[in-house]
């Protein structure tokens, strides 16, 4: 058999055997098929998201939350609209403003009566831009806590959980964010 017929026999069942390195056409051709790779994956919103394991009892708590027999209240968000007769028909005048002044923004529900249906949520988080460079405030605690309690106009927050997530968004960047949920509470006045 001669070289022309090997030839022709390797191309036939698509075998090229070459001792050639590849190209650099082909090195970039695949440099750049792997950066639009990640970098579409990181484009979409919230591309990949890793939840840290969430912690029941955590490990910081305020002095302020320490109590020993200390009366206080629940906050909860209050969900009734006031609806008088004037603005549901549409003359809305000077009585349905001062019906609307009445209305709290928040419930104050007692220990007792609490059914654990109205926890706040806040968080602080830190974005890595290209995954090294920090181009927003570090992680604050202290931050996420102060956000829940002012978020309810309350004094504190107790049965906290914490938890951390990592958003992933290819070579753009990622973003740590710290969790926390707990139940805004108001203490009692004395007296």
């Amino acid at each position: 058999m001669s070289n022309d017929s090997r030839s022709i026999a390797a191309l036939n069942y698509g075998v090229v055997r070459s001792n050639r390195p590849p190209s650099g056409r082909s090195i970039r051709f695949l440099l750049v098929l792997l950066i639009t790779t990640a970098g579409v994956n990181g484009c979409f919103f919230g591309g990949l998201v890793v939840k840290g394991g969430q912690s029941y009892a955590v490990q910081w708590q305020s002095e302020a939350a320490i109590m020993n027999a200390v009366a206080f209240d629940y906050i909860c968000q209050n969900t009734v609209t006031s609806a008088s007769p004037e603005t549901e028909s549409g003359n809305a005048g000077p009585a349905a403003e001062q019906v609307d002044a009445k209305v709290q923004p928040f419930r104050y529900i007692s220990p007792a009566e609490y059914q654990n249906d109205c926890p706040v949520e806040s968080q602080s988080s830190v974005f890595f831009l290209f995954n090294m460079l920090p181009v927003t405030p570090p992680l604050d605690v202290d931050y996420a806590l102060s956000r829940a309690i002012q978020m309810r106009e309350g004094d504190n927050v107790i049965d906290m959980q914490a938890w951390h997530e990592v958003h992933y968004y290819g070579i753009i960047g990622r973003v740590f964010v710290y969790r926390l949920r707990g139940h805004v509470i108001r203490y009692r006045k004395q007296g």
